[in-house]
């Protein structure tokens, strides 16, 4: 049995640190995509992913994945993140693939999607993560398991 964490509110992983090896993954949530004052950008919960307030994010992201827990990075769910995506791939991909790059313990990640999508877009979208940085892309369970 995995077990999964899904960090979203950023309320710190500090008390998981006392049983790190009950934990298997800590998914960070959620990357979506947006244009603001006529900018494309790539936002974390409404703030950029490189904002100081996520200085301890990433920080205490890093301290278990040196200890063994996968670090995945959750894309989408609601609000229309692939709508953004793949109407204009060659934008925003890019701030994706910079956001990942940047940090070297994120292993992975879960694409949630919540978007009425072609399912060639999201193939696209898989291909180039594995190409571009080597990325697992996997299934921890399906609807059916759940």
């Amino acid at each position: 049995m995995k077990t999964i964490y899904y960090y979203q509110t950023f309320c710190g992983l500090t008390k998981l640190f006392s049983h790190i090896q009950d934990i298997d993954v800590v998914i960070i949530s959620s990357i979506h995509f947006g244009i603001l004052n006529n900018q494309s950008y790539i936002h974390l919960n409404n703030h950029s992913p490189t904002d100081e307030i996520f200085n301890n994010v990433w920080y205490e992201c890093e301290k278990i994945s040196a200890q063994g827990v996968e670090i995945l990075i959750m894309v989408g769910g609601a609000g229309g993140a692939y709508e953004y995506l793949f109407s204009n791939f060659d934008k925003y991909y890019p701030m994706l693939k910079k956001l990942i790059s940047s940090k070297s313990f994120i292993k992975g990640i879960d694409i949630d999607i919540e978007d009425s999508v072609d399912p060639k877009n999201v193939e696209k979208l898989i291909q180039k993560l594995k190409f571009n940085l080597g990325l697992e892309i996997g299934q921890y369970w399906t609807e059916d398991d759940i």
